[in-house]
């Protein structure tokens, strides 16, 4: 009887030294996976902040040309304003002529 129980105690301690190991293993691959979240989610940041930073510089980018093409825009439209009478009186009087001489 003293032998089974013997046995018995021992089964018990391999059991929880067992118990115990798999305990570990199970907190290590938590912390595995605890630090690997960790970086994911810090490599995730920094694609996000470069991200960011490189449509930053497109949109400078952008409206630095906009304003340098500003003043050629400004220049363009003044030279269409005046233009366009010195094509648009010599049609309207060439229109009236032919009015008067058809008729």
């Amino acid at each position: 009887m003293k032998a089974l129980e013997n046995e018995i105690e021992e089964l018990q301690a391999q059991l929880q030294k067992e118990e115990c190991c798999n305990c570990k293993a199970r907190l290590g691959q938590r912390h595995t996976g605890i630090v690997h979240q960790e970086n994911s989610v810090q490599i995730l940041k920094k694609c996000i902040w470069l991200h960011c930073r490189s449509a930053k510089q497109k949109h400078d980018k952008i409206e630095a040309l906009e304003m340098c093409s500003a003043p050629e825009i400004s220049n363009q439209k003044k030279e269409e304003r005046l233009l366009s009478p010195t094509i648009y009186e010599p049609g309207l009087t060439l229109m009236q002529q032919k009015l008067k001489h058809g008729q």
